[in-house]
C-alpha cells in the first residue's frame, strides 16, 4: 500500500501543513466556510500535531487579514509587483 505524503514514516519530512492551508484559505476567499474547510481539510492529515498546526494557521491567518490587507494597500503597486516575483 502506498505511504500518504504526510506520513511521518515515509522518509525525509515534508511540510503538508502550509499548501493545506493555503488550499483552505483560498477556498475561504472564494466564499468557503472557514470552520467547515478546516475540518474537512484536517481530516486528511494523519498527524494529529499537523491537524493543530492547520487550524491554528488558518484561523491565525483569517484573524489578521484585516490589518494585513491594511498596510498591504499602503504600499505602492511597484512593490507589491516586486514581492510577488520572489
Amino acid at each position: 500500500m502506498p505511504r500518504r505524503p504526510d506520513d511521518p514514516t515515509s522518509g525525509a519530512p515534508r511540510d503538508v501543513v502550509r499548501p493545506a492551508a493555503l488550499e483552505v484559505l483560498e477556498r475561504v476567499e472564494r466564499g468557503g466556510w472557514s470552520d467547515r474547510l478546516v475540518q474537512a481539510r484536517a481530516g486528511r492529515l494523519a498527524r494529529r500535531r499537523d491537524r493543530a498546526q492547520l487550524t491554528r494557521l488558518v484561523y491565525t491567518t483569517l484573524r489578521w487579514q484585516p490589518a494585513i490587507d491594511e498596510l498591504l494597500g499602503r504600499l505602492p503597486d511597484a512593490a507589491l509587483e516586486r514581492a510577488a516575483l520572489r
